[in-house]
């Protein structure tokens, strides 16, 4: 009894910090959002007037907003998608073939990953540039262009964002996956060889098994990090422009608290972390998951867990029941999940909405530089990109 005690004290002391921790740097910030999205306040302004829910029924109505989650969910999807894909396919394509110079292509490749955002940005905007950029340079040489293509205008903004994105974060998950397949025995390959099995067909149905755990591990990160770049980029490439094209929800929610919408950037924030929570956690526990575990061996996300205490129990709750301490990361990815199905949720509903919103007049094209082809503003007499008269 004095040895299961102590050992109870113990995990107690081990864990506390973390949850003193959590309590502090999560849990307390997040009511204090809450509460903040309660009022109107300036960003550095100590009165607060209280308005209820007014920021969140100005939120709904808010065409900029909604536009930014698009915008979001977009980059998410389109950048997880071919980042993850080509990280694959170059990573198998680097550990499995004898290619000259292996050392030197995965240096190349990593080399965006250690770089800064702000690097990045200068580098893709000096290769997006209309005038004398890489690209509109390159496209010269094939065809005759009269009017260069606005590559960070509001109808590309986002792909040359996607683009920019998938090149930094690349190299990172190729290593990342290299170093997975490396550990897979070669023998599994020359036995599948002998029965026939040609690349393909083993990159299919033994690399990416084997490396499957990394694979469900790096997504999970990415997503999340995906998020945070976004934000990043935004702010270093475009500043959401033009005209808020490429802004997506975090940056928005910034420049809301910049113009003095303290009360209404915290409403944003609310949003993004709470929008459509209980129905999308029980869609995804009692209707997603369950075929999805079948599909891939059967296996219940919400019961993958390790107990700290060396024992094994047939379920998540066997364990609770017992009093044993847990690492929960099933829960972890049903909870990753959870965000994706949120963030597909507000899309659709979102495009369902936006079809019953009568169309605004389309803006007047904005004025551009003769020489540099840039935007300026209409009064402008210098150019304040080339500094030339105008």
């Amino acid at each position: 009894m004095k040895k299961a005690r102590g050992r109870s004290g113990f995990l107690a002391v081990c864990i506390a910090p973390a949850v003193i921790l959590f309590f502090v740097f999560m849990i307390l910030p997040t009511l204090n959002v809450f509460r903040m999205s309660l009022f109107e306040k300036g960003a550095y302004s100590p009165n607060e007037t209280f308005v209820g829910l007014k920021n969140f029924k100005t939120l709904i109505s808010d065409t900029n907003f909604i536009r930014s989650m698009q915008n979001m969910i977009l980059l998410i999807v389109v950048v997880t998608i071919v980042t993850f894909a080509f990280a694959l396919v170059f990573a198998g394509i680097l550990s499995r073939e004898q290619i000259r110079g292996q050392n030197f292509f995965r240096i190349i490749f990593y080399i965006p990953n250690i770089l800064s955002v702000v690097v990045i940005a200068g580098i893709f905007s000096a290769i997006y540039k209309p005038e004398n950029g890489m690209l509109n340079s390159i496209i010269g040489l094939f065809h005759k262009m009269e009017n260069p293509i606005l590559w960070k205008g509001e109808s590309l903004v986002i792909v040359s964002l996607i683009i920019a994105m998938i090149w930094q974060a690349i190299g990172y998950y190729m290593v990342m996956y290299m170093a997975s397949m490396a550990s897979v025995p070669k023998s599994l390959y020359e036995s599948a060889g002998l029965d026939g099995a040609g690349r393909l067909v083993q990159f299919f149905q033994i690399t990416i098994p084997l490396i499957w755990t990394n694979i469900r591990t790096t997504l999970t990160f990415f997503i999340i990090s995906t998020i945070n770049m976004a934000f990043l980029f935004v702010k270093a490439m475009t500043s959401g422009g033009p005209n808020g094209a490429s802004e997506v929800s975090l940056s928005y929610m910034y420049g809301q608290k910049d113009a003095g919408l303290y009360g209404y950037s915290m409403a944003i924030g609310v949003v993004i972390g709470g929008a459509f929570g209980q129905i999308t956690t029980s869609l995804v526990n009692n209707i997603i998951m369950p075929p999805l575990g079948m599909l891939i061996g059967k296996i219940d996300f919400s019961n993958l867990f390790i107990a700290l205490d060396g024992k094994d129990y047939p379920s998540l709750k066997a364990a609770a029941d017992a009093g044993a301490a847990v690492l929960s990361y099933g829960v972890f990815i049903n909870t990753v999940i959870n965000f994706l199905i949120i963030a597909l949720a507000v899309f659709i509903v979102v495009k369902q909405i936006n079809r019953f919103r009568p169309k605004a007049a389309p803006a007047p094209a904005p004025r551009l530089c003769p020489y540099c082809r840039q935007p300026v503003a209409d009064d402008a007499t210098r150019c304040p990109h080339c500094t030339s008269s105008l």
